[in-house]
């Protein structure tokens, strides 16, 4: 890291909680990654770049691990019917450090 230099935070603009396939999502931010993509209140993500989601802190983490402005593909559970959305990760908004 630059000296000045800020730090971006991925971000795809979901609440959820954990739920024996993934993460049910609660609340899609109005105008986030996750609401551009085609998330909605009510899906399951149940993986992220293929990798299996086991808790919505486990869904953090792997956000937290890649990189604002890459594509991700968002594996889902939708009224019981398996869906893919690919996602464009964003900055968290006001954050940085």
């Amino acid at each position: 890291m630059i000296a000045g230099e800020s730090i971006q935070h991925p971000w795809i603009g979901v609440v959820g909680q954990d739920a024996p396939e993934g993460v049910l999502l609660d609340t899609v931010i109005a105008g986030s990654p996750a609401d551009r993509a085609g998330l909605r209140t009510g899906d399951v993500i149940r993986a992220i770049t293929g990798m299996p989601i086991e808790s919505f802190e486990h869904l953090a983490q792997l956000v937290d691990g890649l990189e604002v402005g890459q594509t991700v593909t968002m594996g889902l559970l939708r009224e019981g019917i398996a869906v893919e959305r690919m996602l464009t990760l964003g900055a968290w908004p006001g954050r940085t450090g």
